[in-house]
């Protein structure tokens, strides 16, 4: 839900609020969508939006990625063009969900008002309201080259392009006292008839912004088979974020520890609420597009 406008003309119509300058629509009209579903990456709803309009001269700006002020993630670009031979800015902004996305659209044709409508719509962004509240989020990072990506609720698996190994990364849970993940990776596995014949760690593992361990585990699964397991966790002040890498042996383990430090390192801890970022616009929001 997005704060009122002073003095702006609201007409509500099914799931889609409409806003109109007090000027009038040269000056700026905004459209507003609270749930918005399939989720997209940020650059996949610029592209389409660009795409939508007859547009020429199009110049786009820079893509700001930041924290709405509950901390949900929210990004916002704007585009300068010519529609119909007549100046155009269109400003699109998006704060993700889970599941869901809300869409925030501006355009004017008064070049008088295009920084002033800019401005408008990056601040209904940063303040919209949908208390989500805390809970556990799902995480987003680019997954190793050539593996193939498969989302499974918040949590995203990727396997090695050989077949032969698996990267899991759990959703975020929020911080709520320590949280013992190697006790638990232990229990699930001696709970489904496997045991865990050694573990090596913990050994000191850091990210911007996160700190925390690594683990190497060596167990047999319920049929006798080899399994290897690392287990990687890293914790800021709210949440923790977790993620294995799980193969059939030693050799396939160590392949492909480097793919696996590499994503786990790349892991970005929730901006604060309010926190600004820009971003280059192939390298922002890349959300659940699994």
């Amino acid at each position: 839900m997005i704060p009122r406008l002073p003095h702006w003309h609201r007409v509500e119509d099914d799931d889609v609020l409409s806003l109109t300058h007090p000027d009038g629509p040269t000056a700026g009209v905004i459209r507003y969508r609270e749930r918005v579903r399939p989720v997209r990456a940020f650059d996949q709803l610029l592209a389409a939006s660009l795409a939508a309009a007859p547009l020429t001269a199009i110049e786009l700006g820079p893509i700001e990625a930041f924290a709405t002020l509950e901390g949900e993630r929210a990004a916002c670009a704007t585009t300068t063009a010519t529609r119909d031979g007549q100046p155009v800015t269109q400003v699109l902004a998006a704060v993700f969900g889970d599941d869901f996305y809300a869409r925030i659209t501006g355009r004017a044709t008064d070049p008088a008002q295009f920084a002033a409508l800019a401005r408008t719509v990056r601040d209904l962004a940063l303040r919209d309201v949908h208390a989500l509240g805390v809970r556990r989020r799902g995480v987003v990072v680019p997954g190793p080259a050539g593996w193939a990506a498969r989302a499974r609720g918040l949590a995203t698996d990727w396997t090695a392009p050989e077949g032969d190994a698996v990267i899991r990364l759990f959703p975020a849970e929020p911080s709520a006292g320590p949280v013992d993940a190697l006790a638990t990776l232990v229990a699930a596995t001696e709970a489904s008839g496997g045991c865990v014949l050694d573990i090596d760690g913990p050994h000191d593992l850091t990210a911007p912004g996160l700190s925390g361990a690594t683990w190497r585990i060596a167990s047999r699964d319920r049929g006798g088979r080899e399994a290897r397991c690392d287990l990687a966790v890293l914790n800021d002040p709210r949440y923790e974020y977790a993620a294995v890498l799980e193969s059939r042996g030693a050799a396939v383990q160590d392949r492909h520890r480097t793919a696996f430090h590499a994503l786990v390192t790349s892991i970005p801890p929730f901006a604060a609420p309010g926190a600004l970022a820009t971003r280059a616009a192939a390298d922002v929001l890349a959300h659940w597009t699994l």
